[in-house]
């Protein structure tokens, strides 16, 4: 995919997948917002691959649920872009489900370790992190 300044889904193609739910896959990511990524302190686009994975009713994907950490820590759910004390009252409510932390890259570890130690206080069992890296120039 390619994700422009902005954070606006450009481009998507499929590079695996069920022939049965490519287009749902393409329909759900064309939907998404990302927050701007910057290199040097300027906006750039971003080349990427996602993985969607489909699951049954009543079953539960690990990293389904993702949050986004940029630079500063600040902590932000990618679809709805709650955040603070909204965004905590939401994860009270999903607490049983595994959580996926993606952190922007440069983001200090510290801030990662006392979020996911803040999650786990608030009953989240189950936390992943993910550190993205800078593109390759």
């Amino acid at each position: 995919m390619l994700v422009d300044e902005a954070g606006e889904v450009q481009d998507l193609k499929v590079l695996r997948g069920h022939p049965l739910l490519n287009d749902a896959a393409l329909e759900a990511v064309w939907e998404w917002r990302y927050g701007p990524t910057t290199l040097n302190g300027k906006p750039v686009s971003v080349v990427s691959n996602v993985a969607i994975n489909f699951v049954r009713a009543g079953e539960t994907a690990v990293g389904n649920l993702a949050l986004l950490m940029d630079e500063a820590g600040i902590l932000w759910e990618g679809k709805t872009r709650l955040k603070g004390e909204k965004l905590f009252d939401w994860v009270a409510e999903v607490a049983g489900q595994p959580i996926m932390i993606v952190a922007k890259p440069g983001t200090p570890s510290q801030y990662v370790k006392e979020t996911v130690e803040l999650l786990k206080r608030a009953g989240v069992e189950k936390v992943y992190v993910k550190e993205l890296k800078e593109p390759q120039q």
